[in-house]
């Protein structure tokens, strides 16, 4: 099985949104919104986009655009890696936080790379409406968005004193497009093992040969 850039970056955000309303744990998390952070940021790249939520493009000195990257990625190189920095640590104070906010600015850095929001985007933007209701202000765009994700909770009042991520975690279920969506990363999980096409065999060795 193959799986493109747009792909990948759709079930990793999928996969930190699920995380977040089943209270996984947020450094691994992390790792997974920050990894579809930089598929966005480099096929975004590749294809000459200046992507909202890139605070590199209001910085002109290119000097310090890199060195507000290295610091935004301060964590996620830390989880990454244990070469240089092997005796220091890292403060995770308020890491749950902003992994919400960086799927926010993956969902939104997708929409514009692909013209397209998932099931569990449409909701994870419901929530961020109802847990921040002072910070979070969606736009016109998002707004049509959390409409479309309402009816998903209309079913669930009686559980409405439950935990707003457990509502958010069962409102996954009852969406037939998130509904889609978890069959897909469950069918990824349980795939049985293949043989590796010959091909596919000589083509690595040849790659290995050359580096």
């Amino acid at each position: 099985m193959y799986i493109d850039k747009q792909t990948s970056a759709r079930l990793l955000i999928n996969a930190s949104i699920r995380n977040v309303f089943n209270s996984e744990c947020p450094v691994a998390n992390h790792l997974t919104a920050m990894s579809a952070r930089q598929i966005l940021h480099e096929y975004a790249a590749v294809h000459g986009v200046t992507l909202v939520h890139d605070m590199r493009a209001y910085l002109k000195d290119k000097a310090l655009a890199k060195k507000f990257e290295y610091l935004w990625k301060t964590k996620y190189n830390f989880f990454k890696h244990a070469d240089n920095d092997y005796n220091d640590e890292v403060n995770i104070t308020n890491i749950a936080v902003l992994n919400e906010f960086e799927t926010l600015f993956n969902i939104e850095k997708y929409a514009q790379l692909f013209n397209e929001r998932t099931g569990h985007m449409a909701l994870f933007l419901l929530y961020l409406v109802m847990l921040y209701p002072d910070k979070f202000q969606p736009n016109e765009d998002q707004a049509r968005a959390i409409s479309s994700a309402r009816g998903s909770l209309q079913t669930v009042g009686s559980l409405s004193r439950v935990p707003l991520r457990e509502l958010f975690a069962f409102g996954l279920t009852q969406q037939p497009d998130t509904r889609a969506e978890l069959d897909q990363a469950k069918q990824l999980s349980i795939q049985e093992p293949t043989e590796i096409p010959d091909a596919e065999k000589e083509n690595f060795k040849r790659r290995k040969s050359s580096e």
